[in-house]
């Protein structure tokens, strides 16, 4: 259909974009949903992986240089259906918004584990925000919800001109 449409059509042009991108973000989304179901993912070595996979799916079309570092400690490392979807997100939501808002040239992301804790943290060197001023859309909070729900704390450090540091 859009193939067929003629320069006078810019509406319905941009609406099926919309739908193009709409599905996408859907099939992405599906794709998440069977991928954190699936048992077989339960070690954080997969979750890692996948982790990998989607900053270089995210950050290498934005020519933006990262440095992932997963330490050791997290290699026997099991988590259930839920806390895996819920690090996934969390971890997804701050690089969409570093890809969307930062202006970063470079991405710090190191995953690490101690005896009672798995630790997350993403470092960018953007632009970063006011973190004194409620921010528009649902990211933020998000984010801290799936923290919430792993037992976790999130930690956002920005400020204008500094960067942002997102630890979990």
């Amino acid at each position: 259909a859009k193939k067929d449409l003629s320069d006078e059509y810019h509406v319905v042009q941009s609406y099926l974009d919309r739908i193009g991108a709409n599905s996408s973000q859907m099939m992405q989304a599906m794709d998440d949903i069977v991928w954190s179901i699936k048992p077989d993912n339960d070690l954080l070595q997969k979750i890692v992986a996948r982790m990998r996979e989607h900053a270089a799916l995210i950050l290498d079309p934005l020519k933006i240089q990262y440095i992932f570092k997963a330490d050791d400690s997290i290699r026997n490392i099991k988590l259930d259906m839920e806390q895996r979807r819920n690090l996934f997100l969390i971890y997804k939501e701050a690089l969409n918004n570093i890809s969307k808002y930062a202006e970063a040239t470079l991405v710090d992301i190191h995953i690490g584990a101690g005896a009672s804790y798995i630790e997350l943290i993403i470092k960018d060197n953007g632009k970063g925000f006011d973190s004194n001023k409620q921010q528009s859309g649902n990211g933020l909070f998000n984010m801290n919800q799936r923290s919430e729900a792993l037992g976790g704390e999130l930690k956002i450090s920005s400020s204008t001109g500094a960067g942002t540091r997102i630890s979990l």
